[in-house]
């Protein structure tokens, strides 16, 4: 389950229908790229907001710490999915049989269906802290599902190269 700490749901992401994937500020048409660029030319955030006036009250900040801290989809993916969740609060946390860990959250139906289904097939599922994290952030809709199968996709890649060269 997802547990949203903070209300800013404020990020930069990449969607094929918005401006052809081009990363962008959640919930507008803003490239970061502009944003970055305004920064850069000595741009006050108020003549940036004048600009931009889709852009939301933190978009600065968030287009400033993604140039700074997170790594780009496609390198370090793990640290990326951390670093986002971190960034909008979000923590997964597993429930028993009951719903309950210290009084917080509940299991979905969809989540008994899903358990039931992978037990009758025979398969056993066990996922690790990302994948949770990824089903968590969508849940929050921080993420797209076009963007958690990317973002996974991505991750599964990246573990497969760690294992690969530990291997070797």
């Amino acid at each position: 389950e997802a547990f949203l700490l903070n209300k800013s749901k404020t990020h930069i992401r990449s969607d094929s229908e918005i401006m052809g994937g081009t990363l962008t500020v959640s919930g507008t048409r803003v490239p970061l790229a502009n944003v970055l660029a305004e920064i850069d030319a000595g741009t006050s955030k108020a003549e940036i907001f004048r600009h931009y006036p889709s852009l939301p009250p933190d978009a600065v900040e968030v287009c400033i710490e993604y140039r700074n801290g997170i790594p780009p989809p496609g390198k370090y993916i793990e640290t990326y999915i951390k670093r986002l969740a971190a960034e909008h609060h979000i923590v997964y946390v597993k429930v028993n049989a009951v719903g309950r860990e210290g009084g917080l959250g509940h299991k979905s139906n969809i989540d008994a269906l899903a358990k039931k289904f992978t037990e009758l097939s025979g398969d056993e599922v066990i996922t690790d802290e990302i994948d949770d994290l990824l089903v968590t952030l969508k849940r929050a809709k921080i993420i797209t599902s076009a963007e958690l199968v990317n973002l996974l996709g991505q991750y599964l890649d990246e573990k497969r190269a760690r294992n690969n060269d530990d291997n070797n």
